[in-house]
């Protein structure tokens, strides 16, 4: 997201490097900080209708786990992608490899082509998609923003979830929300908040709390699946909404 939405320059970290960055105060001048290395070496060629924050992601997913190097370049998706979806595409990307960076329009030049359709979208899901159901739900695979928050609320329109629910997002986030009345909303509909912390780093949903949960995280379906041996039931936001609420 930093290096292809907002314009920062930067390496995909591990937490070590980036620790030891914080305590230096200094980064390896490699990889993405070079600009010739930010130019795109691959192109996916997206063929499929890309309806929903998880398609994002399974694309995502497909892209990381295909290439295996610095940046790429994918086209057929809008510069005017709503943000949930592209931070779903760089979750995907930076879950199934080494990949730093993406370019949401077609490169003007030659590049190696590769075709992402519907088998290829079947495929990748039905890798992650592990489970017909679950015993809870969960968004926030990275956290939730502002915005993704208040699109649940209005989705929701008083519902309320017939299964626990967490939210995962920043402390901010959630502050600014609860002047809004956002967070009490979505309280009352059962809906319970955890800040600071992600769906797939915390010791509140391992193999001993549930066997299975809902989310239309790639990136939580990924580390539920190979690090807390938690099976998902991978649907999109607004199938979740309609699918378990009263």
């Amino acid at each position: 997201m930093a290096n292809s939405h907002l314009n920062i320059i930067t390496n995909k970290e591990s937490a070590l490097s980036a620790l030891a960055s914080a305590l230096t105060g200094k980064s390896p001048y490699s990889d993405l900080r070079i600009d010739e290395n930010r130019s795109p070496m691959v192109e996916i060629v997206n063929e499929t209708d890309l309806e929903n924050e998880l398609d994002y992601g399974l694309l995502g997913y497909f892209t990381g786990k295909t290439i295996q190097k610095s940046c790429t370049g994918i086209c057929n998706i809008s510069e005017n992608t709503d943000m949930w979806s592209l931070k779903s595409l760089a979750a995907g990307i930076g879950t199934s490899g080494s990949c730093g960076m993406f370019q949401p329009k077609k490169p003007s030049k030659s590049l190696e082509k590769i075709n992402y359709g519907k088998r290829e979208m079947n495929e990748t899901r039905d890798e992650l998609d592990t489970s017909e159901d679950g015993q809870l739900i969960t968004f926030g695979s990275p956290q939730l923003g502002f915005e993704e928050i208040s699109k649940i609320q209005t989705l929701m329109d008083g519902k309320k979830f017939t299964k626990p629910c967490k939210i995962f997002c920043p402390k901010s986030v959630f502050c600014k929300a609860k002047q809004y009345g956002i967070i009490d909303s979505l309280q009352k509909s059962g809906v319970e908040f955890i800040s600071d912390a992600c769906t797939c780093l915390t010791p509140l949903i391992n193999k001993k709390n549930y066997d299975s949960i809902i989310t239309n995280s790639v990136k939580a379906s990924y580390y539920m699946k190979t690090s807390n041996k938690v099976s998902v039931a991978l649907k999109s936001l607004k199938s979740i909404i309609k699918g378990y609420t009263v």
